[in-house]
């Protein structure tokens, strides 16, 4: 009897084990940016080109009103906007702890990860505000899941932007 228990309790223990393990590679890779279905890392650079591709892609209506700049590639875009873009991995900071970007955190918990790429870039030559200012989710994938936007009077400062180079 005391053998049984004791075969039970190391069975348990060890199933609990393998679980635990599983479970931890699986959230890592979570949280490393990993992409499940292509089977690789698309990295920050990637995720930063898979948001400036959509943004260039498929303005917005009020982009296209009001903007004169139109951009025909990324390289373009990089030419004219060196610095346009700011990876947040852990949430947004300016929104409250229950808000829907607070929640990037619970979504990566149970296999979504969504990055979010804020990035600003000239849009206008003239006038007060010549800088969109766009907000992406983009999921580890490169697939762009929302967004938003609208004109701002500057771009993101160097000290916190990055290249999509």
């Amino acid at each position: 009897m005391l053998t049984m228990n004791k075969n039970k309790t190391i069975l348990f223990s060890s199933v609990f084990a393998l679980l635990s393990i599983c479970l931890g590679i699986f959230e890592y890779l979570n949280f490393t940016t990993y992409c499940y279905s292509q089977g690789r890392y698309l990295g920050d650079l990637g995720i930063i080109k898979a948001a400036v591709l959509n943004e260039i892609n498929n303005p917005n209506i009020m982009y296209k009103k009001k903007g004169d700049i139109s951009y025909n590639s990324i390289e373009q875009f990089n030419e004219i906007n060196p610095i346009c873009c700011r990876i947040q991995k852990f949430g947004d900071q300016y929104f409250a702890i229950w808000n829907r970007r607070r929640a990037v955190w619970i979504r990566r918990l149970i296999g979504k990860y969504f990055i979010i790429v804020d990035m600003a870039y000239r849009f206008k030559n003239e006038g007060k505000n010549q800088f969109w200012s766009a907000h992406y989710l983009v999921d580890a994938c490169g697939v762009v899941r929302e967004r938003g936007g609208g004109e701002v009077s500057s771009g993101i400062a160097s000290s916190v932007g990055v290249s999509a180079k």
